[in-house]
């Protein structure tokens, strides 16, 4: 087939044939539009992620410092942090509560719980994402030892589950956060 014939059949795009750019213009604004919408579905997550860590990062660092004063006061009596010490047995005993870091959380998140899951809901109950598998590890600091670390740690990670809609299509996204923070004393 020769070029003629092309331009005789519309099959050729040629600045002489009128309306030949409207189907490429559209293609781009079709593209664009894609590139768009992954864009706004990448922001999502960034947001949710973010908000979570910081979230998690804020209710660990309140409970630790709500019960400054067990830690401290192991601390300066030089036992150990979060130790208290039980005058019925003569022993110490550990004084960390992982529940208060939970209530904090949900609560500063807004999120309602369902079995062992933590949903996020709009204003019309749809739900935006959830949270599970919550896990919080506090190590405390050594006890009654100058060589151990003197660091109460605590480290908490949990899994994101959120939905991404491109192209019509629904996906199902997962994926971890976690957050390390650490109480020093400074004595």
């Amino acid at each position: 087939m020769k070029r003629r014939d092309w331009k005789k059949k519309g099959l050729l795009i040629g600045k002489n044939q009128s309306g030949g750019g409207y189907l490429l213009a559209c293609a781009f604004v079709l593209v664009i539009c894609m590139v768009l919408s992954l864009g706004m579905q990448m922001l999502k997550i960034y947001l949710i992620r973010d908000h979570t860590q910081n979230c998690l990062e804020d209710s660990i660092r309140y409970t630790v410092t709500k019960s400054w004063d067990e830690i401290f006061s192991g601390n300066r009596q030089a036992y150990a942090g979060a130790y208290q010490y039980i005058e019925e047995n003569g022993g110490f005993e550990e004084l960390i509560d992982r529940n208060d870091v939970i209530a904090e959380f949900v609560d500063r998140m807004q999120l309602v719980q369902e079995a062992a899951v933590y949903k996020k809901k709009t204003a019309e109950g749809q739900v935006q994402y959830q949270l599970s598998g919550l896990s919080i590890q506090i190590k405390n600091s050594t006890f009654a030892s100058d060589a151990g670390s003197s660091r109460f740690d605590v480290e908490a990670e949990i899994t994101i589950t959120t939905y991404i809609r491109f192209l019509g299509i629904d996906t199902e996204l997962q994926f971890p956060v976690s957050v390390q923070t650490a109480f020093v004393p400074l004595f």
